[in-house]
């Protein structure tokens, strides 16, 4: 069995590592575990599967290729027993357009002058985006027939049309400017976008979806497609990376950093600030709570995530709380290396979302040994089990006793801590690699078998 495995969304972030966020990760951690399974077969002949990574998008295949060579290196692999798959050669006037984008985003980087750059590709713009489409037209009659193809963000379906030849396999994350009234009412053209992306899943397509709420979500917006094909593989945070992190030194240079004070408990979210995130409703919460004297005055709320300022409404929040808004930190971009840090000394970790398709952050935290109060709604109660708060993120009071009880009972925090532990347990990269190889052999096996749908 041959999988091509789309790496393009690893290639367009690639120089940028404040980038290498939510689905990023997810892909790249998912990568590596099937990079491990591939490495390490011993099954018969007919069982054997070959991993093909390849770009769909031309624009970004000379990065995705840098990118694959750096998680190769970054896990020991030699290339050449897996290297990129290079599915069709760019035309003579694809590589010097190509060439050309390169030094400018080369230049871009090191802060030098891209005037020149920037013209001839702006002159060029329109030739360069016929090349992308007739790009993706070879690139689906190119992929050797009787392949299990992973488009693993689901952006890129556009570029890979369905074909009897080929399997065709997309994750589902979450339906997020779909279903979520707050995010649709922000971004309206975003729904519509979304919508249309959706719909080019045919029923004949295999989806990974994250969690059984999304898997409902997308059966809910389109009922043609079988739950047969929409298997669910959950994720699972870093096993080496988020771990409970108990050295004073560690946690003194973090709040320095990040300009939290040394002798304040502080309630962490680590998100962006987008209108599901929900972040405006924590702050409001939070600070009624230091107004009406609810919570100690050396409490704060740490905000991870996103930018390191505070959007239109979270400043309009603040402005009523004028003896106040000194207690809620907004930190931007977090170090991957410092997230551990910050969630283990953080009194609670609080992910007030109206909507989420797994919600990573709320495994990360348990890994860290950091209670977790988080929203009741969509996919978290499936992550958090037994192991969590839940509240409304609706609800004012609601939230608020949460946040107070958190706070003011510490054997309920450890009672958290230890079974937030074993929560984490269940869910791994490892597992969620396994799940998503054997949706690839069904995937193969209902086309060679040419099953109708």
């Amino acid at each position: 069995m041959k999988v091509a495995f789309d790496i393009s969304l690893l290639g367009a972030e690639e120089r940028n590592p404040q980038n290498r966020t939510g689905i990023y990760k997810t892909v790249e951690a998912l990568l590596k575990q099937l990079i491990v399974l591939c490495q390490n077969q011993s099954a018969s002949p007919e069982q054997q599967w070959t991993l093909l990574p390849f770009s769909s998008d031309l624009s970004q295949l000379y990065t995705s290729k840098l990118a694959w060579q750096r998680l190769l290196q970054e896990m020991n692999v030699s290339p050449s027993t897996l290297p990129f798959f290079e599915v069709i050669q760019p035309t003579i006037i694809e590589q010097q357009l190509l060439a050309l984008q390169e030094r400018k985003v080369h230049k871009k980087n090191n802060n030098q002058s891209t005037l020149i750059e920037s013209t001839i590709l702006s002159a060029y713009r329109p030739f360069w985006k016929r090349h992308l489409k007739q790009y993706s037209k070879r690139l689906s009659l190119t992929l050797p027939p009787k392949t299990v193809v992973h488009i693993p963000f689901t952006r890129d379906l556009a570029k890979l049309p369905s074909t009897t030849e080929l399997a065709r396999i997309v994750t589902c994350y979450d339906l997020t400017p779909i279903v979520c009234e707050a995010h649709v009412l922000a971004k309206p053209k975003e729904k519509a976008r979304c919508e249309a992306m959706f719909q080019l899943i045919t029923p004949e397509d295999w989806v990974c979806c994250i969690s059984k709420s999304a898997q409902q979500d997308l059966l809910a917006f389109k009922p043609v497609l079988s739950a047969h094909r929409l298997p669910v593989t959950y994720l699972g945070a870093e096993s080496t990376q988020f771990l409970s992190v108990t050295d004073p030194l560690k946690h003194s240079t973090v709040r320095q950093q990040y300009h939290i004070p040394a002798d304040a408990q502080y309630l962490l979210s680590v998100c962006t600030h987008l209108p599901h995130k929900n972040i405006p409703f924590l702050i409001r919460n939070f600070l009624t709570l230091c107004e009406k004297n609810d919570i100690q005055p050396n409490v704060v709320l740490v905000l991870c995530g996103g930018k390191r300022k505070f959007t239109a409404e979270m400043d309009a929040i603040l402005a009523q709380f004028p003896q106040h808004h000194h207690r809620v930190i907004v930190t931007g971009y977090v170090a991957d290396e410092d997230l551990p840090t910050l969630y283990s000394a953080a009194t609670a970790f609080i992910l007030p979302s109206l909507y989420e398709g797994f919600g990573l952050p709320v495994l990360e935290a348990m890994q860290c040994g950091t209670p977790v109060l988080c929203s009741n709604t969509a996919s978290l109660p499936e992550v958090g089990g037994d192991a969590a708060l839940y509240a409304s993120p609706t609800n004012d009071s609601e939230f608020q006793q949460q946040i107070i009880t958190l706070l003011n009972n510490p054997s309920l925090r450890q009672q958290l801590i230890e079974k937030g532990f074993e929560q984490a347990k269940t869910f791994s990269w490892a597992t969620c690699a396994e799940e998503t190889l054997a949706v690839y052999w069904q995937a193969y096996e209902s086309l060679l078998a040419g099953t109708p749908t």
